[in-house]
Order: structure tokens, then sequence, then C-alpha cells
């Protein structure tokens, strides 16, 4: 029998007065049950258990760590491996095998820079610096198996003009490269060509003038004579 306040004359933990417990219960009969006192994820703890998530069944203390970027077990940490440190929207327990650069992750294109951005395991053959002279395959290194030749290697002395290879991997070899005393730079890069101002005539050539030029005339007009006879 009830009797003045007492909500649950049953239990004696339960009257007016008593201070509320962590047990979901309204021990003080003040017709409310605190809001730490409720399980709202249904995963068996309330926040005055130690859930400190209570909106997340997969998160309560003691829980296993999950890779989702939360602190599932309540210890106030997150485990690295769940940390998207450079923000490429992977972390290292979902797959980006370098979480320091963005343009790495397990969905990221390759793209020419040495590294396997797309975490596949394989660099790219045209990727690999094999010479180490500091130029890709797929940055114009025309022969990666050479650090004597990339886009910027010298061309022009001696050796590099008598070696039969494309040092500076512009196209042209040897004797063919304008940067060589004979270069002819027959591949229309506009090295090795005659400047355009350059205008050849008889008249530009060294001890050639108007005299010259009477001289023929002359020699043309006797010669038609000997003709006519």
């Amino acid at each position: 029998m009830l009797c003045g306040d007492d909500c649950d004359d049953e239990n004696a933990d339960v009257n007016p007065g008593m201070s509320e417990l962590c047990d979901g219960m309204d021990q003080d009969c003040d017709g409310v049950v605190p809001v730490d006192e409720v399980d709202e994820d249904g995963d068996g703890q309330r926040i005055c258990d130690g859930d400190c998530d209570d909106a997340d069944p997969n998160t309560y203390s003691g829980a296993k760590e999950l890779c989702d970027g939360a602190d599932n077990d309540c210890d106030s940490s997150i485990e690295d491996e769940e940390l998207d440190t450079d923000g490429d929207g992977s972390s290292p327990c979902e797959g980006d095998c370098d979480d320091t650069t963005d343009t790495v992750g397990l969905d990221a294109e390759e793209i020419c820079d040495g590294l396997d951005n797309d975490c596949d395991e394989v660099l790219l053959e045209d990727e690999d610096d094999g010479d180490l002279d500091g130029f890709l395959g797929c940055d114009d290194d025309c022969d990666d198996a050479n650090g004597l030749v990339n886009p910027d290697a010298l061309e022009g002395d001696d050796a590099t003009c008598e070696d039969g290879q494309d040092n500076d991997c512009d196209g042209d070899i040897d004797g063919a490269d304008g940067d060589c005393e004979t270069g002819d730079d027959d591949d229309d890069d506009s090295a090795g060509e005659e400047p355009a101002d350059c205008a050849c005539s008889a008249g530009s050539v060294d001890g050639a003038g108007p005299g010259l030029l009477a001289m023929v005339l002359f020699g043309t007009a006797g010669l038609a004579r000997r003709r006519r006879r």
C-alpha cells in the first residue's frame, strides 16, 4: 500500500528524498528518470555506466574498436590508423598506404610523381626513376637506364655530340642536334635554323658588287657578237 509520495513502496531504494542511482529508475519519485540513466541506443550501457555516445550502438565502454574514426571503446582516444590525417577521404585502416600525402589513397588516380597513388602496391614503369637522375619516364626522360640522358642533360660538347645519344631528350642525336657545332636540326624545332632576317644574294657575297655585275653583262654581250659573225 502506497502512502504519501512513495512511488514504489516495494523498493526501499525508491522514495522521495532518495539520491538518484545509475539504474534507470526514478529513485527520488519526482516522476523523471535522468537522461544519463536511459540506454537510448540499446547497446546495454547507459551514459552513467560509461557509454560516451549513447546514440551509437557500436560505442560504449569496453566495445571493440572499429575502422570508423570513432572512439568505440570510450577510452578518450582514437586509434591512429582510423585517422584521415591528410584529409583525402581514406584512413590507413581503410587502405590509405600513405596518410601523409593527399594524392595517395585507396581510390586515388595515378599521376606522374613516382608514388603508388592508388595503393595497389604497383608502381607504374614510367614512374620509376631507374637511373636515379631525378627524371621519370613519364616526365620526358627518354632513356631511364642512363643517368646522363634526361631533359636537363648537357648536349653540345665533343663527347655528347659524338656518342650516338639524344642526351637532352629533344629528339635530335649528335650532328642533327642544333646544340652541336655541326647540327642541322632536321626536326623543325627551330634550333639550328637560319635567322629569319638572313637575306642572301649575289651582292652580299664577299668581293661581289656592281663591278662584278658589269663584267658579267659585258661578257654576255661579247659572246652574242661572236655568234652573229
